[in-house]
């Protein structure tokens, strides 16, 4: 299944900005390592083109990191809002070479955009804590920027044909995403097309969600008995490796 956004109305002309996401979904399921994701579309020729995927504006919590002598312990928990969950952008070219400062930073479609909406609490080291926070959203596959990400074809009777092909986050949580397309013509946005692209749990890991909203004490049980099962196969095996008395000395 194909899912086509609704365009919004360009500028100076009836040209309409139309495009495309593979698949509809992105279905995790229990041994979900990730998903190919391709955006696809026409602009007029002379276009630039800017893609961008988001995720939701709400609060995440972390956990700190501090040195203590010669080992990492953790130092309590630090809450980051007012910027996207997943923000991974693909341009054609490099962005600041065709977009005015002013519309990117209404877009927000670079890392001085999103860092100005940062916010820490608390907020200790800020610098610190921002670079941080970024090198563990980039790893993690939740926030990039890809220059050239765009694939331009060549010019025909419905336009120019642009691709942007990527390998979906296994870490982004399952919820609502927003793919945004931006046309962008002398410095500035000459048309958009925003759609949703849902990421949505399936088998096992869909039916162990619903039990736990649904019933938590029975998942609760589920979970207990789960854990009590991992701790009597671990002393199995170290007793099949090592003889019982390992066991006992554990």
């Amino acid at each position: 299944m194909i899912l086509y956004a609704a365009p919004a109305p360009a500028a100076g002309g009836d040209w309409d900005l139309r495009v495309r996401v593979r698949p509809a979904a992105v279905e995790m399921g229990t041994r979900f390592t990730g998903a190919d994701v391709e955006v696809s579309g026409f602009v007029r020729p002379g276009s630039k083109v800017a893609v961008v995927i988001r995720g939701e504006n709400r609060t995440e919590t972390f956990y700190r990191k501090a040195r203590a002598g010669p080992i990492w312990i953790t130092s309590g928990k630090v809450q980051v809002s007012g910027v996207p969950t997943l923000f991974l952008r693909f341009t054609d070219g490099m962005l600041r070479n065709f977009l005015a400062r002013d519309a990117i930073d209404h877009f927000q479609m670079d890392q001085s955009a999103i860092q100005r909406q940062l916010e820490i609490h608390p907020d200790h080291d800020h610098e610190t804590m921002v670079a941080g926070w970024l090198s563990l959203k980039a790893h993690d596959g939740t926030y990039g920027l890809v220059r050239d990400g765009v694939r331009m074809g060549q010019p025909g009777p419905a336009g120019v044909p642009f691709t942007v092909a990527f390998r979906w986050p296994r870490k982004a949580a399952p919820a609502e995403y927003y793919v945004n397309v931006y046309e962008c013509r002398d410095n500035a946005v000459a048309g958009s097309a925003s759609l949703k692209l849902p990421v949505v749990r399936v088998g096992f890991p869909a039916w162990l969600s619903a039990l736990a909203k649904q019933r938590s004490l029975l998942y609760g049980a589920l979970a207990t008995l789960v854990a009590a099962a991992a701790g009597f196969g671990i002393d199995f095996l170290v007793a099949l490796v090592f003889g019982r008395g390992a066991v006992a000395a554990r």
